[in-house]
């Protein structure tokens, strides 16, 4: 059986696999739940890496909300929710190293708001996630539920998940990850193990192979408790900028490849504007799915439409209509359904910011038919690691460069002209390290090079009160 499922999906169904696909979807849903990176990301997968057969196995800043989820086995593509994107510096993980998101709360509506979940995450010196403990709510008590505990290497590399379940008095292990690299931090191994009660036991593994930094193979194999079987690979094909064109899908079937599925991609300005599927049948290729995206002039996506191919033609499927803030962070979206040859709304999400941009709050509502009506919240938490009083209503956009560097940097931002400002520098502890004077130059060398290798916070506050945040990486 062939199951179209568009980008970031494309797998087969049946048997084991199929199993293992489902269980990992489980998995999915629950990493989501523990990373939290907006609501929709109330259940989050901690490492931006692994994919299954053609990115079956999410990129790990994907959403478990199940209006999402089923988005995702649709082909909703992970980076439009809003916070994954890396210019959208917002939380946790490593992505602001100031605003470390501490916990999360979640609640449905049931004339009223009444709890559902909860996740508390714990930190590492450097900024990574150690441990995040889910709980939920019965209606009287929170009870424990899931935890992830997290190790890292010294580039800080994501080496091991295990996941554990709560039986009511001690933690359970579930299932464990272990995560290999080369020399350029590409992933090149992840393999999860299942737990029998008393030893890990070989489950699945995913291998990849790059041109450079470019992942051009990925093999998916299965342990038979001695031995690891092939069971699926995906080949990914770029064009002479990188961006990906092609990745075809094979199934190992009686110790051949046959092929399975392929996504196709297509680009106008940098911007992926069409990608579509197709299915292997009968030996030749037939349409499956396809997504338009259309983007504002500051390369936010705007409109996302998924259409099917009928046998003869393209047919409507869903469309979602994204709306942003003066800031480019996702302020809402409206997601419609092609029903009787017209566009209905079929839910909608918003999202609330604080002064420092961080997210605080993601509302669900769902169309009656007449209005929207509540139906589902995540509030965000946050610990300030870097304390200051200085007013950050007024963003200042800087530049630094290099980065990584050698501890030699210069600093540049067009407000800082004709304008006085202090610089700051901190370390992953919150201590600061050095500060400095800007005369008012529109570049401003830094030197830190007496500084030991790792990563930094860089702080500019100008005399007028703009404010920014840098994170410096220095690497000898």
């Amino acid at each position: 059986m062939l199951i179209f499922s568009g980008e970031p999906y494309l797998i087969s169904g049946g048997g084991n696999k199929e199993y293992k696909y489902t269980h990992h979807l489980f998995h999915i849903q629950n990493q989501l739940f523990m990373k939290n990176f907006t609501s929709i990301l109330v259940l989050i997968l901690a490492f931006f890496v692994a994919q299954c057969p053609l990115e079956a196995q999410i990129r790990e800043v994907v959403p478990n909300d199940p209006f999402l989820v089923k988005h995702l086995e649709r082909g909703f593509d992970a980076r439009d929710i809003p916070l994954s994107k890396p210019e959208n510096k917002k939380v946790a993980d490593r992505d602001d190293p100031i605003f470390r998101l501490r916990a999360t709360r979640s609640e449905n509506w049931d004339n009223g708001w009444t709890g559902g979940d909860s996740i508390v995450n714990v930190y590492d010196s450097q900024g990574n996630i150690t441990q995040s403990t889910s709980r939920n709510f019965d209606g009287a008590v929170w009870n424990k539920s899931t935890r992830q505990i997290k190790q890292y290497n010294s580039n800080n590399n994501l080496t091991e998940l295990i996941w554990q379940k709560w039986d009511g008095f001690v933690w359970i292990n579930d299932d464990r990850t272990t995560y290999e690299y080369d020399a350029n931090n590409n992933l090149t191994l992840k393999t999860i193990f299942n737990w029998d009660g008393a030893t890990w036991y070989n489950g699945v593994r995913w291998a990849y192979q790059y041109d450079g930094n470019l992942e051009i193979l990925e093999t998916q194999q299965s342990g038979d408790g001695a031995n690891w079987i092939s069971i699926s690979r995906t080949s990914t094909e770029y064009n002479s900028d990188g961006q990906k064109t092609l990745r075809v899908n094979q199934e190992m079937n009686g110790g051949v490849w046959q092929n399975n599925g392929r996504v196709s991609y297509q680009y106008t300005g940098g911007n992926m504007t069409l990608h579509f599927n197709q299915g292997w049948q009968n030996n030749t290729w037939v349409n499956g799915r396809r997504w338009i995206t259309e983007y504002d002039q500051n390369s936010n996506r705007t409109s996302y439409q998924a259409q099917q191919w009928d046998g003869s033609s393209w047919v409507n499927w869903y469309l979602l209509d994204f709306k942003y803030n003066a800031h480019n962070d996702l302020s809402s979206y409206i997601n419609y359904e092609w029903i009787n040859s017209n566009w209905v709304k079929f839910s909608q999400f918003l999202y609330e910011y604080d002064e420092n941009y961080n997210l605080t709050q993601y509302l669900r509502h769902g169309w009656n038919g007449i209005s929207y009506v509540n139906d589902y919240r995540t509030i965000y938490y946050y610990d300030s690691f870097v304390s200051t009083n200085e007013s950050v209503s007024k963003a200042l956009n800087i530049q630094v460069s290099p980065n990584p560097s050698s501890g030699t940097f210069s600093l540049s931002a067009h407000e800082l002209d004709q304008q006085p400002c202090q610089i700051f520098l901190y370390d992953q502890l919150g201590r600061q390290c050095l500060q400095q004077a800007c005369s008012g130059l529109s570049s401003e060398p830094i030197d830190a090079s007496n500084l030991p290798n790792g990563t930094y916070v860089l702080q500019v506050i100008t005399q007028d009160g703009k404010h920014a945040i840098k994170q410096i990486q220095i690497s000898k």
